[in-house]
């Protein structure tokens, strides 16, 4: 039964990953001011072409972001900015 919805819901809840790489794609392949970041248009930026997107104030948190490195590099064990 969980596969069958799956294959019924998934066309209208998610996008194939050929299309959910291309915003990826197009950030890494195109020339765009630094900070500019990629997301696709549709609704709550989940589906359609990639489009330059405002970045949500907690994605500019400065202490969020030292957080989130400095729990990275705890997790992972790479230090490599500590040399």
């Amino acid at each position: 039964m969980l596969q069958w919805a799956g294959k019924v819901l998934a066309p209208h809840i998610a996008q194939s990953p050929a299309d959910g790489a291309r915003s990826t794609l197009q950030a890494v392949t195109t020339t765009l001011p630094s900070g500019t970041y990629i997301a696709p248009r549709g609704l709550l930026h989940q589906w359609g072409k990639p489009k330059p997107t405002k970045l949500l104030a907690k994605a500019r948190d400065a202490d969020s972001a030292r957080r989130l490195w400095d729990l990275s590099a705890e997790l992972t064990g790479c230090r490599w900015q500590d040399g």
